[in-house]
């Protein structure tokens, strides 16, 4: 391949070798028409005129015959000012395709592609992970409709439930004794259920169950009975153990001991026993945010993030 340049400024004449697909670089004193001759090369390339390149006073037209060559890439100053030192963090503009997108690479990238797409693929059609993530959901309900807040909600399940009540469930009270294989029973939610509903229908101081006559003690430990366990505080205990049950080999085994500890201490409701929960749950939360991620996971969302 070679360039024929005539009457280009101050080039009369010039037949110049080009090698094709690298780089060719013209070099030389000032002034002897390094850039005459790029940018002459440049405009035939591209079919542009060549009226900038008449020589100053000449009335000759400027020609240039190039032989086998169809575009031309100009490095000089303009091509610097707009490529190169685009900022902080890029060298030089589109870098990427100039340095890394090489065959091997794309090749790769479609393997990453394909590989990507088998584990989002598997992600939605494998049952285990979906009740993984449903456990994971219905644990963090406990804590709340939002339980992202940073305080446990007071109207939360947790907060209704036996934990946050005194034990009342695993720790009976003395008062309540005779009830406790109700309360412990897996039909305790409607067992509470019919003693409340059954509570207004009491006539003559006589029980409605097997009426037989009750004392103002029987009276009192009725209404503390329904005063302690109502406010479907069953409901929610069974709810926040099956919750915790279900989700508990997601945690590893120092703080699956940590949670039986506690449960088997059965603590005060201090401030400080609530740390456990809120670790749990933040635990949780990351958890569930990375399986959702992986729902999404595609080349696309991965290759954005390490832009």
């Amino acid at each position: 391949m070679e360039a024929i340049i005539s009457d280009c400024r101050n080039i009369k004449y010039a037949n110049l070798p080009i090698r094709p697909h690298t780089v060719n670089i013209l070099y030389g004193p000032n002034g002897v028409g390094k850039s005459t001759i790029a940018e002459a090369i440049s405009a035939r390339s591209r079919q542009a005129s060549l009226a900038s390149l008449t020589p100053y006073g000449s009335e000759q037209k400027p020609t240039v015959e190039l032989t086998d060559i169809s575009s031309v890439l100009l490095f000089n100053d303009s091509y610097i000012r707009l490529s190169l030192y685009q900022s902080d963090d890029h060298l030089l503009n589109n870098g990427m395709e100039v340095f890394v997108k090489t065959k091997g690479f794309v090749n790769a990238q479609e393997r990453t592609r394909e590989t990507l797409a088998k584990a989002a693929e598997r992600f939605h059609t494998d049952e285990s992970l979906k009740e993984l993530l449903e456990r994971i959901d219905a644990f963090l309900l406990t804590f709340g409709a939002n339980p992202t807040t940073k305080q446990i909600a007071k109207t939360s399940p947790l907060m209704k439930s036996s934990i946050a009540r005194g034990w009342v469930v695993e720790r009976v009270p003395n008062a309540f004794e005779q009830f406790t294989p109700y309360i412990n029973s897996e039909n305790s939610q409607q067992w509470i259920t019919w003693h409340g509903k059954g509570s207004p229908l009491v006539l003559d101081d006589t029980c409605p169950y097997y009426a037989a006559p009750l004392t103002d003690h029987d009276r009192a430990t009725m209404r503390e009975l329904d005063k302690t366990y109502g406010a479907k505080l069953l409901e929610h205990t069974v709810r926040v153990n099956t919750a915790f049950n279900e989700i508990r080999d997601c945690f590893s085994k120092s703080t699956q001991a940590e949670m039986d500890t506690f449960m088997k201490r059965m603590p005060e409701r201090t401030n400080s026993n609530f740390e456990l929960f809120e670790r749990l749950r933040n635990d949780a939360l990351y958890l569930q945010a990375k399986l959702r991620a992986i729902s999404n996971l595609g080349f696309n969302l991965l290759w954005q993030q390490a832009l």
